[in-house]
């Protein structure tokens, strides 16, 4: 993603990946325009989420578990509006499942479920937002300076979930929980 909130994308394409519509390796950085005004980029396993500045997220690539949120398991090779979302203000990917914090602090997730991580209380996938959690308290969105505005999107160990999140579920941000 670059400063002006495009989103470019490069190398293996063979799930859609890429958000170019097409499944074809790219050997350059090529701008995705079917979308614009990007704030934030999640990528789990060959798949993508993007957020724009007006809160909706598209969604684009592998989906087999149903981590794309349209109501299917069919891989998307464009950018697909998650259209049961809005007024979202951060996302979050794990390997294989999605995750969308709304501005009232509610937390949606989908995708894939094996090990409770949707935390619904089932091992059931999901390919559809389903509020998980409600009222989460987050540090406050500031001007850049201040230590707890990187706290929002800090992901120690990699897992491309952010360790508030991980905190607030009661994870070690310290280790991956995705595998």
């Amino acid at each position: 993603m670059k400063s002006d909130g495009t989103v470019w994308a490069w190398g293996s394409g063979s799930s859609g990946q890429l958000g170019n519509g097409s499944t074809a390796t790219q050997t350059t950085p090529t701008e995705i325009t079917s979308i614009s005004g990007i704030k934030q980029i999640a990528a789990g396993m060959w798949f993508a989420l993007a957020l724009t500045e007006t809160g909706d997220v598209y969604a684009w690539g592998y989906n087999y578990y149903g981590q794309i949120g349209d109501g299917t398991n069919t891989n998307r090779l464009s950018p697909t509006l998650i259209s049961s979302l809005s007024d979202i203000i951060e996302i979050g990917t794990g390997r294989s499942h999605s995750m969308a914090l709304k501005s009232d602090g509610a937390l949606y997730v989908w995708g894939n479920n094996d090990y409770g991580q949707l935390g619904d209380g089932t091992t059931t996938d999901s390919s559809v937002p389903a509020q998980s959690l409600q009222s989460i308290v987050i540090p406050e969105l500031g001007g850049g300076e201040d230590e707890d505005d990187t706290y929002l999107t800090t992901d120690s160990d990699g897992d491309g979930i952010p360790d508030y999140f991980e905190e607030y579920l009661g994870m070690d941000p310290e280790s991956d929980d995705t595998e």
